[in-house]
């Protein structure tokens, strides 16, 4: 599971691909984790050569690591059988000077992706683990799609009940939110059918059931932070006052934040639009830090203005506000 089969001119096998994510996702370093991509020979075994391929960790760090090849060529010393069980004292593997946790988190890393594949049983729970939240993902898409449709969602029990479970089932569970970071992934690379239908079909609701029904399922219905913030907010005589005008300069914020992290992708293809929303941190935790601390900074203001960061620093949010259809004359927007 995981593997992906790398074929040259002639269709023939040049070796396999691997990822250390998800084995080494709980593996920080300084920040963060790393996500590593290795190369290995079409014996499965022979590793030819390892690059960091995503991060959370500090960049100055990270770039230590980046660099020096010495120890990027030292990982591959070791087969992936030999990975498997490898004592790092033994070995002898010491880490990058100046960003060892950053380094030693990799090794382990590519530590724990070979020990789960020498056993079978953790690829075979890894696999129904997946078949389970993609099972789930479809189940949360048909309740959102229920709420849009229904008068249910005015009736203060059943919301109460469904925002529970947004925020338990979709957010901390499944980790599964729309993001800037995650359409710019699609711009670049294609939609991953195969991977995350269950994710594709949560954009496409999001996307185009605006268009031709004038509602928007993902906003009001689907997403755990904006469910998680209005649950917060639920206690009125806390309520702050945003004057009309700070309101109208404020809502404009959204927009300039999506107008920028659009030149940004198109200007930094590499940089992590991650970073400028909080969504990173419902499927990865403390693991990333300014993600983390902007969800909780829209949280704690949530009970005083609600869905404040929906309102004023959304910029996904924002989009979407684009995709609707405003009268029955106009069916684009």
């Amino acid at each position: 599971l995981g593997w992906n089969l790398v074929r040259g001119a002639g269709n023939g096998h040049l070796g396999f691909v691997v990822r250390t994510s998800p084995s080494g996702d709980e593996v920080n370093g300084y920040a963060g984790p790393t996500d590593t991509l290795i190369a290995l020979a079409p014996d499965g075994l022979t590793l030819r050569q390892v690059v960091i391929r995503e991060t959370y960790d500090t960049t100055d760090y990270v770039d230590r690591v980046r660099t020096d090849e010495e120890y990027l060529k030292l990982l591959t010393r070791w087969s992936a059988r030999e990975w498997a069980t490898l004592d790092f004292g033994k070995a002898r593997l010491e880490g990058v000077a100046g960003a060892t946790l950053t380094s030693y988190a990799m090794a382990e890393g590519i530590k724990r992706r070979f020990a789960d594949d020498a056993q079978k049983s953790g690829a075979d729970a890894r696999r129904r683990s997946e078949q389970a939240q993609g099972a789930a993902l479809w189940l949360f898409l048909v309740g959102g799609l229920v709420m849009t449709f229904s008068p249910w969602h005015g009736r203060p029990t059943l919301r109460l009940a469904w925002q529970l479970l947004l925020v338990g089932g979709l957010g901390l569970w499944l980790g599964q939110l729309l993001s800037l970071s995650l359409l710019a992934g699609w711009a670049r690379h294609g939609l991953g059918w195969s991977q995350t239908t269950g994710l594709a079909a949560l954009g496409a609701i999001a996307l185009l059931v605006p268009w031709g029904a004038r509602r928007q399922p993902y906003c009001h219905h689907l997403c755990p932070h904006g469910a998680a913030q209005e649950l917060l907010g639920r206690v009125r005589r806390l309520h702050l006052n945003v004057p009309s005008r700070w309101h109208a300069r404020l809502s404009i914020l959204p927009f300039i934040l999506l107008s920028a992290a659009f030149l940004a992708a198109l200007a930094w293809p590499g940089m992590n639009l991650g970073r400028w929303e909080p969504f990173d941190a419902w499927a990865l935790g403390a693991a990333t830090a300014i993600p983390l601390t902007l969800a909780a900074l829209g949280l704690i203001a949530a009970p005083f203005v609600p869905q404040g960061f929906c309102k004023y620093a959304c910029p996904t949010g924002a989009l979407l506000k684009l995709m609707r259809t405003p009268s029955e004359r106009d069916r684009w927007s």
